[in-house]
């Protein structure tokens, strides 16, 4: 029956609510039944404790309810602070009076039912009124829905035209970049045809923050749950079914242009509180306090782990333990209180971590950081993404915003046949006058060059010459800046962003650090920096899609120019600051093939691990990928894939075709594996599951754009299949450190996909360089049977007589043999010097590998006795290549004390008191005592590494051990090289020799020591320079003030006052 089937479903729906006939659900009042119910409909079970406690609500409060709705309150925060208010009214009860009824406190002497019943009929007739207003609004809506549907169609049918001309000619559309904020607000907000049928909202006015998804409770469903929330996302309040995708986006974009961890007061909070240690915020104290050693959170070995209670499963050390147990017991009971990171405004819970260093990021800088670009190196490289790393990215990131296009309009105006092309590749070839881009386009661009008019190279370079002083750059317009005069430059702020820029101006994306190493390493056979846009370089199309000749040369002068901006010296400088020898050096040559990644341990590490499945030996030599590509870019006319043997294959000279039959074997096998050629392999490195062409189910879907693995999907199998084979495998060489690689730790730190299958290419084509070619060189030269073999196979067995490469690959070879092929890390310089200073004591030079040579470890990890001897030999042959007898070079020349020695000074005259704990006595950290008496970075230093660093700021001694050195410089202070220097030349009638005391001490103004370290001259010239912004004296300690800055970390407003005044009194 009908009726019976009814009922059945009702029932039903009370059993999903899980309420079962419920006799404590049953007898409460029916506002807060239907608070329950909503609850339960989200999952969330209300246990019978809870039913139990809500018998305690009074009337008054149950009528609070409908308020309480009407305001948009989410059913869990009204259940929260009914749960609350029963407590507050259990306790205020009388148990004690049996006699007494248990009815409905109603607070007053009146009939409680007829009470009630009065309040639900002025509830229905409130609901009653709200619905026929909201009839009245629904047809108010329409008629403007409707109004606005015509002026829409018009601007629909341009954006289809323009739309039509991009896409034909290749280009991706985004419509939302051609519209004014206003239009974009009316199109997504409209919901199409849901807006005019089922909104409850009316959203036909320009100013729609009453819209009910703007509320806190569901902006907090965004910031818990993201795309998995069920309220923010709801098509309308309350509502089960989803909001349309271009609602959704329009939500989302509110939500994240609305943070409330943006507010100023919560930047505040992060400045206060910003450098105490996460476990001393308030959940982990608390959960010291709550479970002592049973607490999941405060003993974890980092936040992650606490955020996640995985105490117990990484723990931090018990020395640690016992170090925050004392702080709990002495910073009880909330500890530090940070609001700044919490997961929702006001909640005690922490947001996570990524997201923390985010809003960091965001306080200190803005938030470049939320970019696709940036997102995606995030997901790649985790803490390592540069969004964590860099305080500012290039700003410009369109194509034409790229200088070449920039200085294209300034110079032809619209007669530029570079930036008015529809792509960058039309762009690059010049023919922005055949291939145009949309008119609605191209008047976007010119609006941003008219309005970044500073950006020119003029402007540029007026700063770069003048800084402050220059005045072009400073003006408000660009006629005014033409014309050299203007009454007033622009504002502090606006200076402020024109510098930044400038100082990142070098915006060109082939200038970026990936593309500068692809081409070191690579040379012409690079995928990276040859190609013609930034997109082809991203997925290693350098050779299928290059850049004209003319571009290509400009590209290379560049990199050669610029060799030092290598990822490799920037390693070195931070590293060894001023000390290193690589970027301080004149060129590259010294440093060709010294990544870490080169060394011995990981080309053994990828040969076993790697090898076999990348790079086929013997008979399927013409499987490995170089050869697939070459099969793919050059067809039949290949000079690789078809090459009869792998030594010609390599050379790609073409002399010696295989069999035909041999090559339609191999083509076959090329149809079937055509997605192993780099480039399908860079569109998983940069796209993995979203990836068009490698996911794509054949080659021609896959180089269709209008194809690819969304319309023609290969099946999941081979798509497990492909993944497999991409993947990296190993735990040493495809580390993303030198340290994690030794370690064996390249699955918990590894590097970017995109990295390992650049080092996997280079382990492939320079096999050459391991350590067995290299040795074979060494020992027998020309005559050798290896390292002049036309490919591995040959070089194992010693077959280069038989398979020898060709003359010009042996010379390059030799040549690479003679100059770069001494890779070892313990004669780089500062462990010469650990040498020079201690002798066969040295705690680096004797380690096993870098990373332990680095932490002193020599006595705990050291070489083999064998390998040992061969160093101190080659240091005692090679001594002068220490940085002291550089340094003596540089200055004096041959004549230097140090370059005109037969040996090094240490062996004749080491001093014993600066062996072992006596190390702060060498020459050097007197050298900078003399220099820094208050706050030297070496002397000061807790131990000889972070001595040799110069990390005495962050790694200092005691104050008594501080107090005990500057001491014994006082009274040995005449040890310096300078002094003895001064002895040998003029004995004592020397005009250092002869002082009681370093000239330094008579000439040092007390007033500089200590708190006074800002009233240096050094600080005074800077102030002088640039009195209201000065990056030296406006820093907060001597460390910012030391390194500029001073606009990062300042002093307070109060101390700046004081110093300010300080310099107009004593300048």
């Amino acid at each position: 029956m009908p009726g019976d089937e009814k009922e059945d479903i009702e029932a039903a729906a009370r059993e999903r609510r899980n309420l079962r006939g419920n006799n404590l659900f049953e007898n409460l009042g029916g506002p807060i039944k239907n608070i329950i119910t909503q609850i339960e409909k989200e999952g969330k079970n209300v246990d019978d404790q809870t039913l139990a406690l809500l018998h305690h609500i009074t009337v008054k409060q149950l009528a609070r309810i409908f308020d309480m709705l009407n305001e948009g309150q989410d059913p869990e925060t009204i259940l929260a602070w009914l749960k609350r208010r029963a407590r507050k009214n259990k306790k205020a009860e009388d148990d004690n009076l049996d006699e007494r009824k248990r009815l409905v406190n109603t607070g007053a002497e009146r009939d409680p039912i007829a009470f009630y019943k009065a309040i639900e009929a002025a509830n229905a007739k409130q609901q009653e009124e709200y619905e026929q207003m909201e009839e009245e609004r629904a047809q108010l809506r329409l008629a403007k829905v409707n109004e606005r549907e015509k002026a829409r169609k018009q601007k629909e049918k341009d954006l289809e035209e323009a739309k039509k001309a991009m896409e034909d000619d290749g280009g991706w559309w985004k419509a939302t970049d051609y519209m004014p904020q206003k239009d974009k607000s009316a199109i997504n907000n409209a919901f199409e045809k849901f807006a005019n049928k089922n909104s409850e909202f009316d959203n036909s006015n320009k100013d729609q923050d009453g819209e009910w998804w703007k509320k806190d409770p569901y902006r907090r469903d965004w910031e818990r749950n993201k795309g998995k929330g069920k309220k923010w996302t709801a098509v309308m309040q309350g509502a089960e079914e989803k909001a349309t995708e271009p609602e959704l986006a329009v939500r989302e974009e509110f939500y994240k242009g609305n943070d409330w961890w943006k507010a100023g007061k919560y930047k505040k909070d992060w400045e206060n509180t910003r450098d105490a240690d996460w476990w001393k915020e308030e959940p982990y104290i608390k959960d010291w306090q709550q479970n002592k050693h049973e607490g999941t959170r405060w003993k974890a070995a980092d936040e992650e782990s606490g955020l996640e209670s995985e105490g117990h499963v990484y723990p931090s050390t018990p020395e640690e333990q016992k170090r925050r147990e004392d702080w709990y017991k002495a910073n009880g009971p909330r500890g530090v209180v940070k609001k700044w990171n919490a997961a929702t405004e006001g909640d005690p819970e922490k947001c996570s971590v990524p997201e923390k260093h985010a809003r960091e990021e965001f306080y200190r800088n803005g938030d470049w950081w939320k970019n696709d670009d940036a997102r995606q190196d995030f997901k790649d490289r985790g803490l390592d993404a540069d969004a964590l790393k860099f305080a500012a990215k290039p700003q410009d990131q369109e194509w034409w915003k790229q200088e070449p296009y920039r200085e294209d309009f300034f110079k032809n105006g619209g007669n530029g046949k570079k930036w008015p092309a529809t792509t960058e590749e039309a762009a690059v070839e010049n023919q922005g006058d055949k291939k145009p881009a949309p008119d609605m386009e191209k008047q976007r661009r010119e609006k941003w060059y008219k309005d970044n008019w500073w950006k020119q190279d003029k402007y540029k370079d007026d700063w770069k010459k003048n800084g402050k002083n220059g005045k072009g750059w400073k003006a408000p317009t660009q006629a005014e800046a033409e014309a050299g005069k203007y009454p007033k430059p622009v504002g502090e702020a606006e200076k402020t962003k024109r510098e930044d820029w400038y100082k990142n101006a070098d915006d060109e994306w082939w200038k970026q650090p990936e593309c500068i190493e692809d081409f070191f390493q690579k040379g012409p056979e690079g995928r990276h920096w040859p190609a013609k846009t930034l997109n082809d370089s991203e997925l290693g199309k350098g050779k299928e899609n290059p850049a004209p000749a003319a571009e290509k040369k400009k590209r290379e002068d560049w990199y050669r120019q610029n060799w030092w901006k290598q990822p490799k010296y920037s390693e070195d400088f931070h590293k060894n600051g001023p000390q290193g020898a690589a970027w301080t050096g004149k060129n590259d040559d010294p440093m060709v093939d010294k990544e870490w990644w080169k060394q011995a341990p990981f080309i053994e590490n990828w040969t076993k691990c790697m090898k076999p499945k990348s790079q086929p030996e013997g008979q399927e030599w013409w499987k490995q990928p170089q050869y697939v590509e070459d099969f793919q870019l050059a067809g039949p006319k290949g000079r690789k894939w078809t090459a009869d043997n792998e030594t010609s294959g390599i050379g790609g000279k073409g002399d010696k075709p295989a069999p035909s039959d041999e090559q339609k074997k191999r083509e076959d096998w090329y149809g079937d594996n055509w997605w192993k050629a780099p480039k399908y392999a860079m569109d998983w490195a940069k796209n993995r599951g979203k990836g068009e062409q490698w996911r794509a189910a054949n080659k021609d879907a896959a180089d269709d754009k209008k194809r690819g693995a969304s319309k023609e999907p290969c099946d999941e199998t081979q798509q497990k299949m492909r993944d497999a084979w991409y993947r990296p495998t190993g735990d040493m060489w495809n580390a993303s450190g030198e340290n994690e690689g030794f370690a064996k730790k390249a699955a918990e730190n590894p590097c970017t996909k995109a990295e390992a299958i650049n080092r996997d290419e280079w382990y492939r084509t320079n096999w050459w360089k391991a350590p067995d070619y290299v040795d074979d060189w060494k020992k027998n030269g020309a005559a050798g049977k290896k390292w002049p073999a036309g490919n591995e196979a040959a070089g194992k067995t010693g077959g280069a007589d038989k398979d020898p490469a060709s003359d010009d690959e042996k010379e390059k070879r030799d040549e690479w043999y003679r100059n770069a092929a001494d890779m070892d890390w313990w004669k780089e310089p500062q462990y010469c010097e650990d040498w020079g200073q201690n002798g066969k004591d040295g705690a680096m030079w004797t380690a096993d590998n870098r990373p332990n040579a680095n932490r002193a470890g020599g006595k705990e990890h050291p070489c083999t006795p064998a390998e040992n001897d061969a160093r101190d030999q080659w240091y005692k042959d090679n001594w002068w290549k220490t940085p002291a007898c550089v340094d003596d070079w540089k200055k004096n020349g041959k004549s230097g004390p140090m370059c005109g020695r037969k040996k090094p000074s240490s062996m004749d005259r080491q001093d014993p008191e600066t062996i072992g704990d006596g190390w702060w006595k060498k020459p050097e950290y007197i050298e900078d005592w003399l220099k820094n008496p208050a706050d030297g970075r070496h002397w000061t230093g807790e131990d000889p590494v972070a001595a040799a660093a110069g990390q005495g700021h962050k790694k200092p001694c005691d104050d008594d051990e501080k107090a005990k050195r500057d001491q014994w410089y006082k009274d040995n202070w005449w040890k310096t090289p300078a002094c003895v220097d001064d002895w040998k030349k003029n004995g004592k009638s020397g005009p250092m020799c002869g002082r009681k005391k370093p000239s330094s001490m008579d000439r040092q103004d007390p007033e500089t020591i200590g708190d006074g370290w800002w009233k240096k001259p050094e600080y005074i010239e800077d102030w002088l320079k640039n009195p209201a912004d000065g990056r030296h004296w406006t820093g907060e300690d001597p460390v910012a003030a030391a390194a500029g800055q001073g606009h990062k970390k300042p002093c307070d407003d109060d101390e700046k006052a004081k110093r300010d005044q300080w310099y107009k009194d004593n300048w």
